[in-house]
């Protein structure tokens, strides 16, 4: 235990003090005068002090240890528990102090703070905001000063962890059910009743309540602590989620705007997640159709136009040739100049009706052309299946995705040919092959031509769905003379296959295809 008394003391006084505790005489001018000795026998304060020493000491140790860690308590000693004696009696704090030498409490001696009138216990609690105890008199400069102090811990310090024990000599002044009903106290005591017996429960209880406190009061800042970090980190995984959600949104505009380019389909092809996957040289073998799509007389059409003109002219009807391709699961591999280049990956009756539609939108379109003054135009589509490779080409920081194969070439040759034939739409024979059901297109055989590049002659078909009505009928009408003219020309009975052709094109004067074979055989006739 140690001391600290910031008022000299009388020697006579202590002098007394010694004599009345040296004789073992009952202290009647202090406390009692028929209560308990103020000092026990030295075996019962040895026992005490050993049980409360004991008293889970590793424990409190280590939240003592937490306390200090945390600066919580301003101006603590770990080792000690402070306890302030207010009373302007000197005797009152000597004798308090020698009763309670030797207490300990979980692991802690005690320190005592003196004060004498009720304006220095204030200057002491300004000073020392970690008193764990108080015993306080109620009269002292003034009739209430004691309860005065109390007023100003509990109301102006706001302390509400100290513990109170009021002590009076003269209850009169302070009687004990008042007080406590109207005063934030924790025990009333008169001062005959404080021996030392009661002194060591009075702390005991004191302190336990002060500690259970001082935990409460320190897991409310940890648990506001806890709150803070949680609430920072709430703001900090929003704020993160907030960033990525923008990032993903950028993300999503980025390869959105990258499919602009390379379409993802294409990516799929190749096996990729992301166009960042893509390595030059990647490749795949696959069989698929292949479209290709071009303005018949686009070279004359455009020297009447200013470039300016030219690209809105092609990106008008691009705009609404593409999504035709793209309703019907086919992948724009390019586009060169006002051409199409498709792949159809699942089936070729996709490529077909894609074609159709493409070709009955023209229409439309001329409709809208014709409205606003301008020509009308024709397209021609060639379309052909077959094997070919998919990959990148180029070099590492320039490279492009597009296919490779005869397959291409044939489809573009196709496209070709239906200027010559007058047609629309023209097919190759593996194409015609893969078709689930020809039956449901109007289609006829057209020529079996040998193309630049093959050994064998490939077998062309004419698709005439998107055609006029009227065209449609009158090639529909003509039909069986046109597949009769064309087996007798490839058997060489040119008489009998001219006979069927000018009968068409009595029928069907604009019948390209007819005049063509018409020509032949009046040529092998000669």
């Amino acid at each position: 235990m140690t001391k600290q008394d910031d008022t000299p003391k009388s020697q006579n006084n202590s002098n007394e003090i010694n004599e009345i505790l040296d004789s073992g005489q009952e202290v009647s001018d202090l406390f009692a005068n028929d209560d308990e000795l103020i000092l026990a026998d030295e075996s019962a304060a040895e026992e005490d002090k050993l049980f409360l020493a004991a008293e889970n000491e590793e424990e409190n140790t280590n939240y003592d240890s937490y306390l200090e860690e945390q600066n919580w308590v301003p101006n603590s000693h770990a080792d000690v528990w402070k306890v302030m004696i207010v009373d302007d009696e000197r005797e009152i704090h000597e004798v308090t102090q020698l009763a309670l030498d030797g207490f300990v409490f979980q692991g802690k001696a005690l320190t005592f703070l003196s004060a004498y009138s009720g304006a220095e216990a204030k200057a002491l609690l300004d000073n020392h905001p970690d008193i764990a105890v108080i015993f306080l008199d109620v009269v002292m400069e003034e009739h209430d000063s004691g309860l005065q102090v109390v007023k100003y811990i509990r109301q102006a310090q706001k302390n509400h962890l100290v513990r109170i024990i009021l002590r009076t000599g003269q209850p009169g002044q302070a009687p004990e059910q008042s007080v406590i009903v109207n005063y934030d106290i924790n025990d009333y005591k008169l001062k005959v009743e404080l021996t030392q017996q009661r002194l060591f429960v009075s702390m005991v209880a004191s302190l336990r309540s002060y500690y259970d406190l001082l935990r409460i009061e320190l897991n409310q800042i940890v648990l506001k602590q806890l709150n803070e970090q949680l609430h920072q980190r709430l703001l900090e995984r929003q704020q993160a989620e907030q960033e990525l959600k923008e990032l993903n949104t950028k993300l999503i505009e980025f390869n959105q705007a990258y499919e602009r380019f390379v379409p993802s389909e294409l990516l799929g092809l190749l096996n990729k997640k992301s166009v960042t996957d893509i390595q030059l040289g990647d490749q795949v073998e696959k069989e698929m159709t292949v479209l290709f799509a071009d303005i018949r007389g686009f070279t004359t059409l455009s020297e009447g136009m200013t470039p300016q003109e030219n690209f809105n002219f092609i990106n008008s009807y691009l705009s609404q040739m593409a999504p035709i391709i793209k309703q019907y699961h086919g992948i724009i591999d390019k586009y060169i100049g006002d051409a199409i280049m498709a792949l159809f990956p699942n089936n070729v009756d996709e490529a077909m009706q894609a074609s159709i539609v493409m070709l009955k939108t023209l229409v439309c379109y001329n409709q809208g052309r014709n409205r606003a003054g301008y020509q009308p135009i024709k397209i021609g589509i060639g379309i052909n299946t077959g094997a070919l490779m998919l990959g990148t080409l180029g070099y590492q920081n320039r490279m492009d995705g597009t296919v490779i194969s005869d397959a291409v070439n044939l489809a573009s040759r196709l496209e070709g040919m239906t200027k010559m034939y007058g047609s629309n739409l023209l097919i190759s024979e593996n194409t015609y092959s893969c078709l689930n059901d020809t039956s449901q297109y109007v289609i006829r055989m057209l020529d079996t031509v040998m193309v630049r590049g093959k050994s064998k002659p490939i077998t062309v078909y004419e698709v005439f769905d998107g055609e006029d009505p009227t065209i449609i009928e009158l090639k529909m009408q003509t039909l069986t003379d046109f597949e009769q003219g064309l087996a007798h020309y490839f058997q060489k009975e040119f008489i009998q296959a001219r006979r069927c052709f000018k009968s068409i094109l009595q029928v069907d004067p604009q019948d390209k295809a007819a005049q063509i074979y018409l020509t032949r055989c009046e040529n092998y006739l000669q």
